[in-house]
């Protein structure tokens, strides 16, 4: 059986996050339990999660990525 990853994954728990928005008008919550119910129901075991851009000069910090993807219980890696 081939296992699926995703190789690009958003998710954002930072209201600075200029992609909020647009998760919004797709009525997307763009939380980690979304991201993984979403995973689970289409069998990917994996997901590279990619710093969100925030309004502003500075990105995600590495500590809130790596926070992210350890709640996560290993489905979800940062990149």
């Amino acid at each position: 059986m081939q296992k699926i990853i995703d190789a690009h994954v958003h998710l954002s728990e930072n209201r600075g996050d200029a992609l909020i928005r647009f998760a919004r008008l797709n009525g997307l919550r763009y939380t980690l339990d979304e991201l993984l119910g979403t995973m689970r129901k289409y069998n990917i075991v994996r997901g590279l999660l990619l710093s969100p851009p925030l309004q502003g000069p500075a990105p995600l910090s590495n500590d809130k990525i790596i926070a992210l993807c350890a709640k996560s219980g290993g489905k979800v890696r940062g990149s």
